[in-house]
């Protein structure tokens, strides 16, 4: 088997106290990655965070990534999201790594592999020590990649690639049901725009 090192490159997150003001609104707005918004292998932009940058730091200092990148949380539930093109002016803080395959085609099958219980299950076992678990970033160059053709590989990466975004159309679906009968609910409750209740 092949480790994930020769398949990507693998790079911490940053530390972003080191750019950011503490408490202070004055400089200028970053959205950043949270650990809320990485789920079902994709970024939800509902749950991104927001920082401010310190005056003297210049914003190409800042990790971004790149479409086709993969950011893997290092703390539970260790999800990992692929870079989509609304994705790449956000900022990878240090509870994430970012992989970047060599061959872009592989970036889908990498996802698969990462969001597979049996990885999630080798990298929590490799950590140590209490607090928070935060899985080593040489434990993801070191994750086994099975050995198959790359024809094999992007049939893997596309068939969990459109399954992924099929939760996702459904996800969206359920949202929008949700915000149409609580409209109606509210409409009822509060009468309508004549003030008289409506009749049921």
């Amino acid at each position: 088997m092949a480790r994930l090192n020769s398949y990507a490159e693998i790079k911490n997150g940053q530390i972003l106290s080191r750019y950011c003001l503490r408490e202070s609104t004055d400089g200028e707005e970053i959205k950043v990655i949270t650990p809320s918004s990485i789920s079902n292998s994709v970024i939800n932009h509902n749950n991104l965070g927001v920082n401010y940058l310190r005056d003297s730091v210049d914003k190409e200092k800042l990790m971004y990534p790149e479409e086709g990148d993969i950011v893997i949380k290092l703390s539970t539930p260790y999800d990992s999201a692929i870079v989509r093109k609304q994705d790449v002016d956000l900022v990878i803080p240090s509870f994430c790594a970012l992989i970047r395959c060599h061959n872009p085609e592989d970036n889908k099958f990498i996802l698969a592999v990462l969001n597979n219980r049996r990885t999630i299950d080798y990298l929590t076992s490799n950590i140590s020590g209490q607090g928070m678990r935060i899985i080593k970033i040489g434990s993801i160059r070191d994750i086994e990649i099975p050995e198959m053709s790359a024809e094999h590989r992007k049939e893997i990466g596309e068939l969990y690639w459109q399954s992924r975004l099929d939760i996702e159309l459904h996800e969206r679906y359920i949202e929008n049901e949700k915000a149409v009968v609580n409209k109606i609910i509210s409409d009822y409750l509060g009468g309508n725009k004549d003030g008289k209740n409506r009749e049921v």
